[in-house]
């Protein structure tokens, strides 16, 4: 007996057909990216490089997302009103900035955080023998404005007050503390330290976190609505930004290549490979997941700026840290 292929039914023939048309038409495409907007809360730099290598190796489309990066607005640095009003928006902004939105009814949620703590911290001249905080009473401590409630967190931790120092504001200037014109000066670590540190200023570092200040920085927010509605996007976004951050610490020199040729043109490279090396160090502070964040951080930033620990729990959203890392995300 001969085995021949014999031809399918008359009546599959138009149903095969038909699928292979679907299939192999000019006009089918995949399905469209969904877009996404993230509002940084300063300028692309190393602080974000995690964001702008995920986009640049093209992870975001990968996981079906056209994802829009912008700087802050550099007149207002409002970090918050920008997500409230805007559609498929996520935020990165400070912990405390984002507690007290939330204590003003602001409708966000915080879902991960880039840094596990804060980079804010204390520095003196290595010359000048002010080896620690306590050391600073009655001296001259240069600050942004907007520094002195965290400043003041760290003095009381070493048992002194604002009344026992002498605050000058300086702003962004990275020469008064090398120049004699103050004692010591609250600084990013991942910032303004490496500028000091890049002219050969030998410094003494005191970090926040290791003086009372324990608060989250960089951290990923969106409107409550839309991280209710849409988890599963965002959970797509997180995996793609920590790949990013992944590939940003694996590789800082080829990352702050990029960085510059794209976004700094002009900047100094050492110093973006510098500021990633600085940052590795505290997105993994409180654990080698990168993102994850902490209730009872929450508690104590809520606890440190006076305000009601609900807060905590209202601002808090741990689902999507769970869709990344299951149950062993801790709340």
């Amino acid at each position: 007996m001969r085995f021949e292929q014999q031809p399918p039914p008359k009546r599959t023939r138009p149903l095969l057909c038909l699928a292979l048309a679907v299939l192999f038409h000019p006009l089918a495409k995949a399905e469209p990216l969904v877009p996404i907007t993230i509002q940084l809360d300063w300028i692309a730099n190393a602080q974000f490089a995690g964001l702008l290598v995920a986009k640049e190796k093209g992870w975001y489309a990968q996981q079906g997302l056209d994802v829009t990066i912008e700087p802050v607005n550099q007149t207002t640095l409002d970090t918050v009103t920008p997500v409230v009003k805007g559609r498929n928006l996520i935020g990165c902004a400070d912990g405390m900035v984002l507690l007290r939105a939330r204590q003003a009814n602001q409708p966000i949620q915080a879902f991960a955080t880039t840094l596990q703590a804060s980079p804010l911290g204390i520095v003196t001249l290595r010359s000048s023998h002010l080896t620690g905080i306590k050391d600073l009473a009655g001296k001259t401590i240069g600050l942004h404005a907007h520094d002195r409630p965290q400043l003041d967190i760290m003095l009381k931790a070493n048992g002194l007050s604002l009344d026992q120092v002498k605050v000058k504001e300086i702003g962004d200037d990275v020469t008064s503390l090398a120049a004699g014109l103050i004692d010591a000066q609250v600084v990013y670590l991942i910032d303004e330290k490496l500028a000091m540190e890049e002219k050969g200023i030998e410094l003494n570092v005191f970090p926040g976190y290791a003086n009372n200040y324990s608060t989250y920085s960089q951290v990923y927010f969106a409107r409550t609505d839309f991280l209710e509605s849409h988890r599963e996007v965002l959970a797509k976004f997180l995996t793609a930004t920590n790949r990013g951050w992944e590939e940003a610490f694996a590789h800082p020199n080829e990352t702050a290549a990029m960085l510059v040729s794209r976004y700094l043109p002009g900047k100094d490279l050492n110093y973006q490979v510098r500021s990633l090396e600085e940052l590795r160090h505290f997105a993994t502070l409180e654990s080698p997941r990168l993102g994850e964040m902490r209730l009872a951080t929450w508690k104590k930033s809520c606890a440190l700026f006076h305000l009601d620990p609900a807060l905590a729990n209202q601002l808090a959203n741990f689902s999507v840290l769970r869709a990344l890392y299951g149950k062993g995300a801790q709340p």
